[in-house]
C-alpha cells in the first residue's frame, strides 16, 4: 500500500491578524505610527506584517492600503470592544488566544533554530547520494488482494493455486475498494511509494508468481501477484533537493524538541 513522508514538522501559522487589543495595556508603537485607535497605535510595522500575512503583494495602491488600513482599524475596534466585555476571560476565548500565542512562539522558535542550524547544500547533496544508494534499482508493477485476516488470505491464495483467476477473486474479495474495482491492480511503484513489508514481499517474487503466504501490513493481509518489474532511475538532484533539505529540517527541530523533553520536568495526569 502506498505511503508518503512528512515534510515538515511545525506549519505556518495562519493568523487573521497580527493584534495586541487582547490586552488591557495599549502595546508600544516600535516604529513609524498609521493610525490610532482609542489610543491604541496601529504601526508601519504592523501593517506591513499585515500585507506579509495575507499574501498582499508590496508596494500596494493608495486604494488598496487605504482598505487595509481600515481593516485593521475594524479588527482593532472589534478587539478591543471584546476585551471591554469581557469576552478574552471566557475559557474557549483564553484557550484560543493562549494556543495562538503558544503557535507563532514556536513558530519562531523554529524559524530561529534553522537559521542558527542550517541544513547546508552539502548536506542536501550528501543525503541525496546516501538515498540513491540504498534505494531498490527496481520499479515493479503488481496486484494484490487485501483482506482483513490471515486465515481469509490463506483461502485466497489456495484458490489461486488451485486456477482461480486473480482479477475476479480482487474484485469479489479486495477491501482496497480502489484497487479491487481493477482487479487489484497496482500500476508502477517503487520503494518510496511502499510499504516496507508489502515492497520486501514484491522483491521475492518472480513474473507471475504470487505470495505463498499472506503479507502483513498495517492495513491488512496482502496477496500479492508480481506482474512485471523494470529499472528504476532515481529522481534528479534537481527534483529531490528540497524535499530532502525539508526532511532534514524536519529532523533537526524533531532532534531540538527532543533535547527540550530530556531537560525540561513534565508531569502527566493521564
Amino acid at each position: 500500500m502506498k505511503h508518503s513522508r512528512p515534510l515538515i514538522l511545525l506549519a505556518v501559522v495562519s493568523l487573521a491578524v497580527v493584534a495586541t487589543a487582547c490586552h488591557k495595556k495599549t502595546a508600544v508603537a516600535t516604529g513609524p505610527v498609521v493610525a490610532t485607535v482609542n489610543g491604541q497605535a496601529i504601526t508601519q510595522s504592523d501593517f506591513n506584517n499585515y500585507l506579509q500575512l495575507n499574501q498582499i503583494p508590496q508596494p500596494v495602491p493608495d486604494q488598496t492600503r487605504k482598505l487595509v488600513l481600515d481593516q485593521l482599524i475594524n479588527l482593532t475596534l472589534l478587539s478591543q470592544d471584546a476585551v471591554k466585555h469581557g469576552l478574552n476571560r471566557q475559557p474557549d476565548v483564553s484557550f484560543l488566544i493562549r494556543q495562538q500565542r503558544e503557535n507563532v512562539l514556536a513558530n519562531a522558535m523554529v524559524r530561529q533554530y534553522l537559521s542558527a542550524n542550517p541544513v547546508s547544500d552539502a548536506d542536501v547533496k550528501a543525503r541525496y547520494a546516501q538515498e540513491a544508494a540504498k534505494t531498490n534499482k527496481f520499479e515493479y508493477r503488481a496486484r494484490h488482494i487485501l483482506v482483513k485476516s490471515k486465515a481469509e488470505a490463506q483461502r485466497i491464495i489456495s484458490q489461486l493455486q488451485h486456477g482461480a483467476n486473480f482479477a475476479t477473486l480482487a474484485k469479489k474479495d479486495s477491501i482496497d475498494i480502489q484497487s479491487a474495482r481493477v482487479g487489484g491492480e497496482l500500476g508502477w511503484f517503487n520503494q518510496t511509494s511502499m510499504v516496507p513489508a508489502f515492497f520486501e514481499a514484491v522483491t521475492k517474487l518472480k513474473k507471475g508468481e504470487i505470495t505463498p503466504e499472506p503479507v502483513k501490513t498495517q492495513f491488512g493481509y496482502h496477496v500479492i501477484q508480481l506482474e512485471d518489474m523494470r529499472p528504476y532511475k532515481f529522481p534528479p538532484y534537481a527534483e529531490m533537493k528540497d524535499r530532502i533539505r525539508a526532511v532534514m529540517q524536519q529532523e533537526r527541530v524533531k532532534d531540538l524538541i527532543s533535547k527540550l523533553r530530556t531537560e525540561a520536568k513534565i508531569s502527566n495526569t493521564k
